[in-house]
């Protein structure tokens, strides 16, 4: 019956840090955040005490890429300038640069299910479509992406009417490389 319990307790434990580690797909990264939960578990007994200090280890290992030296931008692609699209088509053009300024090579990788992600809100700040609840990546989730000292690597964004079909008005893309940065476009679908 120990045993029983013991395995129990442990499998709810790793679900929960399981679940824990899985957050940061939908936003909350950051390291407090993560560190602040754990306690939390601790305290209220999920995670036993026996486990606490493998618990905190597992945080303490938990690190997000150093973004200090490469800088994200959104921006649209000239031939689709001004973004303003037919319904019932795609919404293409709007690009995401991530740049490296240092004199060392960096690695973009992923800190989430996909390299990038993106957002619509509409003209009241509603978020209507969130692409990282998708289960299809706009890029290879598995890549990690090499940017040489002063290079740039572009990544353009196709949003599919199947995905979320938009109807006339106004509407902000939100393009984000999580753990580098993200900006926003403006995009008008017209009848």
């Amino acid at each position: 019956m120990r045993l029983i319990r013991s395995t129990a307790t442990l499998i709810t434990a790793t679900l929960f840090v399981a679940l824990l580690f899985a957050l940061p797909t939908y936003g909350a990264s950051t390291p407090e955040y993560l560190r602040n939960a754990v306690e939390q578990l601790i305290d209220s007994g999920i995670i036993p005490a026996n486990m606490a200090a493998r618990a905190r280890l597992a945080v303490a290992n938990n690190t997000t890429p150093e973004t200090t030296d490469v800088t994200v931008s959104v921006h649209e692609l000239i031939q689709y300038s001004p973004l303003e699209f037919q319904e019932r088509r795609d919404v293409r053009g709007i690009v995401l640069l991530a740049e490296n300024s240092d004199t060392a090579p960096a690695t973009l990788t992923r800190t989430r299910q996909c390299n990038i992600v993106y957002r619509i809100y509409d003209d009241t700040g509603t978020m209507l479509y969130d692409h990282s609840q998708s289960n299809r990546c706009l890029y290879g989730p598995d890549v990690a992406y090499v940017l040489e000292p002063n290079q740039q690597a572009m990544f353009e964004v196709i949003h599919k009417k199947e995905d979320y079909p938009l109807t006339p008005g106004t509407y902000r893309f939100e393009v984000e490389y999580p753990g580098y940065g993200k900006g926003e476009r403006e995009v008008t679908i017209v009848e």
